[in-house]
């Protein structure tokens, strides 16, 4: 597995800290059917969900694929990426930013199926314009479950940067007030991703 730091190089106003975001590429995935997974519309009632874009993004959460063995099969592999990065991909200052239980070890190290983790199935044309996660969200992990056409797009001072966007390659980040983002709209006819945020209860 390959591992880059593609924000390092940005200036941020707290001195002596980085943007702790990374990609990876190169994780060995095996063949994905997504006609083995439960899933369900996003679309909403919420402020969020509720405009008719969502009709074009579906949803496999954990309640609905608890035994299925195509959904639990990636808990294992979310969990070696993270830790992989943990362990030797560190980020200046991190620590400082997220001083209480920074990498959350017990769900890196401990049982696979206690990560809640999301599929997510966006057809053609679905989109997300520019925004930051919300503020309980500890870190996100977004991984490509096929090879894609489109990309999530961080934006920087800097110019934008596309996260890769070939199975098995994706981006992990922890919450930061530089990470604006944005997907789409996709021109895929099916973009298929795993997403892991952890949040603070």
């Amino acid at each position: 597995m390959k591992v880059t730091k593609p924000l390092q190089h940005i200036k941020i106003r707290e001195i002596g800290q980085e943007i702790p975001c990374w990609f990876f590429e190169d994780v060995d995935l095996g063949e994905f059917d997504s006609t083995k997974i439960n899933w369900v519309s996003m679309k909403g009632e919420n402020i969020l969900t509720g405009s008719d874009n969502f009709i074009k993004r579906n949803v496999a959460t954990r309640p609905e694929n608890v035994n299925n063995p195509e959904f639990n099969y990636f808990g294992p592999i979310v969990q070696n990426i993270v830790k992989e990065i943990r362990d030797n991909h560190s980020s200046l200052g991190l620590e400082i930013s997220w001083p209480m239980n920074t990498w959350s070890n017990a769900l890196l190290d401990g049982n696979p199926e206690n990560l809640h983790y999301d599929l997510k199935q966006d057809s053609k044309g679905f989109h997300m314009g520019p925004h930051l996660d919300n503020r309980n969200t500890k870190w996100t992990m977004i991984m490509n479950l096929k090879d894609h056409i489109s990309s999530t797009v961080i934006h920087t001072d800097q110019g934008d940067i596309k996260i890769p966007t070939s199975k098995g390659s994706g981006v992990f980040y922890f919450n930061h007030d530089s990470m604006l983002h944005s997907i789409g709209p996709t021109h895929d006819e099916e973009r298929v991703t795993l997403f892991w945020m952890n949040m603070i209860e």
